[in-house]
């Protein structure tokens, strides 16, 4: 997926807001490398944002996607464990000197 667009509007939003906080979802298998996250720090840094919110995938959705009749091709995933979160945080953290959370 190109994700140009996100980063356009980020961009130009951390111009005109620079109290923006991003909110990054850990979705196991589509964004757990690590290179994903030094190029999000890089880009953290660079804008000089201060907040990030770490989203971690959870399953608490999958009755709504029951509900409407539609298939969930995250529902074989499991939820993130505390250790791998972490070290997500502390890299980006560490790289840029945000303020880095866990969102749920």
């Amino acid at each position: 997926m190109n994700n140009s667009l996100i980063l356009d509007n980020l961009i130009q939003l951390s111009r005109i807001a620079p109290e923006v906080v991003v909110r990054v979802p850990l979705i196991p298998t589509f964004n757990m490398q690590e290179s994903f996250y030094q190029n999000l720090a890089l880009l953290i840094k660079k804008l000089g944002i201060s907040r990030v919110e770490i989203v971690p995938y959870h399953r608490l959705g999958l009755a709504k996607y029951e509900a409407l009749g539609r298939s969930n091709v995250l529902i074989s995933l499991n939820p993130l464990n505390k250790k791998s979160c972490h070290t997500i945080i502390n890299l980006i953290r560490d790289r840029t000197g945000a303020d880095v959370t866990i969102s749920h």
